[in-house]
């Protein structure tokens, strides 16, 4: 099915090397507690968390640019998505024509993916409070922002619901 594909790319690409970074990383904290391996424990972590921070870095920027290319096919304009201008990199869609029933369906599987979209980058940006910021500072304002923005964007939808809840 078409929520297969964004599901699927989600899960293999991005969400099986967040998993690994988790993994990873529980056993080298774990080894903070042994008096000989604390150092080591302790430089291991911190490339193990300057990796993981470049990895969320970069995911983000693929799937900022594609909902930006998404809300511009759409003619939809989101505050502090459309507004930084469409990057460049790679191909972009085809404006959706509002007057013709396939491009009404069009633009409404551009919208649930934009929202697909807010909710990855909300994740991504949870996973990066969760795991860089200590844990009296952490700051949930960017995946909240992510998860609102993609309610907004689809009412009717439960996921962003659901994942400002976890929050």
């Amino acid at each position: 099915s078409k929520n297969q594909v964004e599901q699927n790319l989600w899960k293999i690409v991005f969400y099986k090397r967040i998993e690994e970074f988790r993994k990873r990383h529980g056993k080298t904290s774990a080894l903070l507690d042994d008096p000989d391996k604390k150092e080591r424990a302790k430089q291991a972590l911190s490339q193990i968390t300057a990796a993981f921070a470049r990895f969320l870095d970069k995911s983000s920027r693929f799937y900022m640019s594609l909902l930006r290319k998404l809300l511009v096919a759409c003619n939809v304009s989101l505050a502090g998505y459309t507004d930084h201008g469409e990057d460049d990199e790679g191909p972009s869609f085809v404006r959706c024509d509002e007057s013709s029933p396939k491009h009404r369906e069009r633009k409404k599987a551009m919208l649930m993916s934009s929202e697909r979209c807010l909710i990855f980058l909300g994740d991504l940006e949870r996973y990066r409070s969760l795991y860089m910021e200590k844990e009296l500072e952490r700051d949930w304002s960017a995946a909240e922002r992510h998860y609102r923005t993609a309610a907004l964007l689809t009412p009717h939808v439960g996921n962003p619901h659901n994942q400002l809840a976890v929050l």
